[in-house]
């Protein structure tokens, strides 16, 4: 959540502020053009989010099925 947060505040800097200007010498455009689909950038969150719970549920599952002393003893 904290990565989306920053990306949404990165984002909206550049739309505003043009924070990552573009050498004049090289480019037309003066700053990388952002534009913000917000269907794309929800599925994008919610699939991020369902793979990171998905990546942390079955090893905790595992894990809250063992003793303390059982789960230390390889350590």
């Amino acid at each position: 959540m904290l990565g989306i947060c920053i990306g949404l505040g990165v984002l909206a800097l550049q739309i505003r502020y043009q924070i990552f200007p573009l050498d004049p010498t090289v480019y037309i455009i003066p700053a990388i053009p952002v534009e913000i689909h917000w269907a794309d950038f929800l599925a994008i969150a919610l699939a991020s989010s369902g793979l990171s719970f998905l990546a942390a549920y079955f090893p905790a599952r595992r894990a809250a099925g063992l003793l303390p002393t059982e789960a230390l003893r390889w350590e």
